[in-house]
Formats: structure tokens, C-alpha cells, sequence
């Protein structure tokens, strides 16, 4: 937005005003976007903290739901020797 706001020497305007005919509004002080940026890599942090513990929750989950699925199943082939067995074509 400063590129925009500030003013040529060839048309002794602002590009911003040149094509939009009202002057630009910077929007945040230097100092300012300092405090964001601040706030922004507190949030990071607290995003990356909170999808470690999301995938761990995850993991755990997935480990509980194949446990109590692996129950129904048998663990052992149940035919024996001298069964009848139908085969599929």
C-alpha cells in the first residue's frame, strides 16, 4: 500500500489517487504491525499445540476403534479338516 501512496514526480500524484481519485488510508503504523505480527506467532503457536494434540486423539481413537472391531472377529480359520467348501468362479 506504500508503493501506491506515495507521490510521483511525473504525474505529481499518487498512483492510488491517480486511479481511484481519493487518497489512500494506510492502514496500520510500523509499531503497529510489530504487535500483530507478535500476536500472530502466539496464535501459531497455539494452533501447532493444538493439532499435536488432535492428532494424538486421533491416534488414540483410531487404536480403541480397531481394538473393538479386531473383538468380533475370529481369530482362527474355522474350517476343519474334510469340510465342504463352496469356491467362487
Amino acid at each position: 500500500m506504500t508503493f501506491n501512496s506515495t507521490t510521483t514526480k511525473v504525474i505529481s500524484m499518487s498512483s492510488f489517487f491517480a486511479n481511484y481519485a481519493f487518497k489512500s488510508k494506510t492502514l496500520k503504523k510500523s509499531c503497529e504491525f510489530v504487535q500483530i505480527a507478535q500476536k500472530a506467532m502466539i496464535q501459531i503457536e497455539q494452533i501447532h499445540l493444538l493439532h499435536k494434540e488432535l492428532q494424538k486423539n486421533i491416534q488414540f481413537l483410531s487404536k480403541c476403534m480397531t481394538l473393538y472391531a479386531n473383538k468380533k472377529r475370529d481369530k482362527e480359520f474355522t474350517l476343519k479338516k474334510k469340510n465342504k467348501v463352496y469356491l467362487l468362479r
